[in-house]
């Protein structure tokens, strides 16, 4: 699964999974804005924070410990291995 970084403009930094719990909608190219990232597909607004959609949208992103240090940011490699895992990747394209 692939992981989105996102900065705010107050210079915080979270960590998604690149996927919105709506239609799996790459999160890594919607719009941040305050704490919230806009899903670029169906405009589902996603909190940065805790992952969780906005009302009236329900749903939640599995999120990821973020450290940042010199500028570096880092993810834990056990949580990437163990966290989400059991979720599949949506396709793209008519049901077959």
């Amino acid at each position: 699964m692939d992981v989105a970084i996102f900065r705010t403009d107050r210079d915080e930094v979270f960590a998604l999974l690149d996927r919105c719990p709506h239609k799996g909608g790459p999160l890594s190219q919607g719009i941040v804005f305050g704490q919230q990232v806009a899903c670029p597909l169906h405009n589902w607004t996603i909190g940065l924070g805790d992952g969780l959609a906005q009302a009236p949208d329900e749903g939640c992103t599995p999120r990821f410990a973020v450290k940042v240090e010199a500028q570096v940011v880092y993810l834990d490699a056990t949580e990437l291995a163990s966290h989400a895992t059991d979720l599949t990747r949506p396709i793209a394209g008519p049901k077959r």
